[in-house]
């Protein structure tokens, strides 16, 4: 086995052939109906990272957060990095960022000594916590950052067309009736089935976190014509889904970004290019969606624009300041979302990321993610010497999208850390600058 798996300079990569695999297979699937046997998926990420280099495997990993309602991800993460660390295991350094997910698993194993569970089922409860930890003790430098970013663009890029042909099969194929009522893209498929599916906010900050990604690759002048389609492609997507939070944080990542040019000219052609795109992405949907500009507007004109989210916090910060069990030890990960609705039936569940984790774990727990999150931003400068202000504009608005969202019981949220501490320890002062369009 170990010899099948060891490290070997393959001639042909295995990924995109299994990559593009998953991408057909998704379409018959979800579009055509065609029935698809779940194992295959699992085989093929098998596949992937047996016959992948590095970047490869990770990037594989990254990929399938847009994918990661449709197959059984969590066992495809795992066998993804079970191979990874069998093939480059001396490529791999362990260092303290293990410690505080190592001591949030134990908090969660102290959480049921008194109740029947699966060591199974708690390793699929962390095992997208387990993969950033992987990512924090491989060698950055082995990792390819355009090829990575890329792939996991285009991976969404694929994802939302084949939601957005789901969604329009349901309408018959007429654009003009797709969007005309509540209808939100991302609801394409069955959700209680595995499906392409998901809750457009979470679809929407998968586009922005690749579009983050592209920009990285812009800023670097390392971009071609398919980085500059993909972001287009990308940002009406995510006008697509109507979400509040896109459009906002979409709006903090442009500002924050033309921080990042230094001389006024620079600043100038980062406008004018901002300017640009965003004009083709406007008549681009109104051309093709025309009712999606009004239906904005009208999320945004809305008595509430918190959709209650305002509520629930206030709620579940009343319930922590007056419960000193749910303060200190919290509901525990496992079973999350079943153990506060039969505390609190008629009260969904917390949509603040900080909220969600005392909520969780309680105040323990809450102390072991942020030093998680503070060794990532450590072992990211120390790793990068060069660090600029651009590098950590993806965790800002990761940080910023999490006040009105979940964070651990979501997977996507919690892989997307990856793509934030990839983008901190990306050297965009060592780059080869070449602007190919």
């Amino acid at each position: 086995m170990k010899t099948f798996l060891a490290h070997r300079d393959y001639k042909i990569s295995t990924f995109w052939p299994c990559l593009g695999l998953f991408f057909i297979l998704l379409f018959l699937r979800d579009f055509a109906g065609v029935g698809v046997s779940a194992p295959i998926f699992l085989m093929l990420s098998f596949f992937a990272a047996c016959g992948s280099d590095k970047s490869e495997v990770i990037s594989f990993c990254l990929c399938c957060i847009p994918m990661l309602n449709a197959f059984q991800s969590k066992y495809g993460l795992l066998i993804c990095m079970l191979i990874y660390i069998i093939r480059f295991a001396q490529s791999l350094r362990i260092n303290a960022s293990v410690l505080p997910i190592l001591l949030l698993i134990i908090w969660e194993l102290l959480h049921h000594v008194d109740s029947n569970f699966s060591i199974i089922e708690i390793i699929r409860l962390f095992a997208e916590l387990i993969f950033c930890c992987l990512l924090m003790n491989c060698d950055v430098n082995d990792l390819d950052f355009n090829r990575i970013m890329r792939s996991f663009a285009f991976t969404t890029t694929m994802i939302c067309f084949i939601i957005l042909f789901a969604q329009l099969k349901q309408c018959s194929f007429r654009v003009e009736l797709l969007f005309t009522t509540n209808y939100r893209f991302g609801y394409g498929v069955n959700s209680d089935n595995l499906s392409v599916g998901f809750n457009p906010n979470i679809l929407a900050f998968i586009c922005l976190s690749a579009i983050e990604g592209l920009f990285m690759i812009i800023y670097r002048r390392q971009s071609k014509l398919i980085d500059i389609i993909m972001v287009l492609v990308l940002f009406v997507f995510g006008l697509l889904t109507m979400s509040r939070k896109f459009i906002i944080c979409a709006l903090l990542f442009f500002i924050l970004y033309l921080f990042t040019q230094n001389k006024r000219s620079n600043k100038y052609k980062a406008l004018l290019l901002l300017s640009i795109l965003l004009l083709v992405i406007y008549f681009a949907v109104y051309t093709f969606f025309p009712s999606v500009i009004n239906s904005i507007v009208a999320r945004f004109s809305v008595d509430d624009i918190s959709s209650g989210r305002e509520d629930i916090f206030k709620f579940y910060n009343q319930q922590l300041s007056t419960n000193m069990s749910l303060l200190f030890f919290g509901v525990s990960f496992l079973k999350y979302k079943e153990n506060l609705s039969y505390m609190f039936p008629n009260m969904n569940i917390p949509h603040n990321g900080i909220q969600e984790l005392l909520v969780i774990w309680g105040i323990p727990g809450l102390i072991l993610f942020s030093i998680f999150i503070i060794s990532m931003i450590c072992f990211a400068r120390k790793l990068n010497k060069n660090i600029k202000f651009i590098n950590y504009i993806p965790f800002i608005v990761y940080t910023a999208f999490i006040q009105a969202a979940q964070m651990v019981s979501s997977s996507v949220i919690v892989m997307l850390i990856g793509i934030a501490y990839i983008c901190m320890t990306s050297d965009i002062s060592n780059s080869e600058r070449q602007y190919n369009l």
